[in-house]
């Protein structure tokens, strides 16, 4: 005879490490979205300092960063590129960058017309939250495939 009781004691084990695992996953997400916080301030300061000695006459390219909480209480996270400038009435206009399907923006694209202070400024961060795209695309992939094994477990 065959004894179910294991694959149940097999499949308790799989849901607590998984359980585990997605605690360990959303601590990982969340030092990648204090890190892109960290960036986006640091290039708001050194934009704030170097546009200040140097003026900026065509607009101003800027980070966001945002980090919601959805539904079943997992981080999200999203960097994008604006550039704000002005209409003939003196209103601000903001444009978002298209960034495409790869974890980067085209440098060229969002440093166009910009002095070669601000693309040096633009390519540094751009590096930075190039690499917390791609991990943090990583991280939601494995944090998605446990959460879906535990589900398919659970019932």
């Amino acid at each position: 005879m065959i004894e179910g009781g294991i694959v149940d004691q097999a499949i308790d084990t799989i849901i607590a490490n998984n359980t585990a695992s997605l605690s360990n996953l959303d601590e990982s997400i969340e030092a990648l979205i204090e890190a892109a916080f960290n960036i986006q301030q640091q290039y708001m300061d050194n934009f704030t300092e170097v546009s200040g000695r140097n003026g900026n006459k065509k607009g101003s390219r800027a980070p966001t960063v945002r980090a919601r909480e959805t539904n079943s209480g997992s981080k999200t996270l999203e960097i994008r590129w604006m550039r704000t400038t002005k209409t003939p009435d003196g209103k601000p206009l903001r444009k978002s960058f298209s960034k495409g399907n790869s974890a980067s923006y085209s440098i060229g694209r969002i440093a166009k017309g910009a002095p070669e202070w601000e693309v040096a400024l633009i390519t540094a961060a751009e590096q930075e939250f190039t690499k917390i795209r791609a991990n943090y695309i990583k991280l939601s992939k494995i944090r998605r495939a446990i959460s879906d094994i535990s589900t398919s477990l659970s019932q």
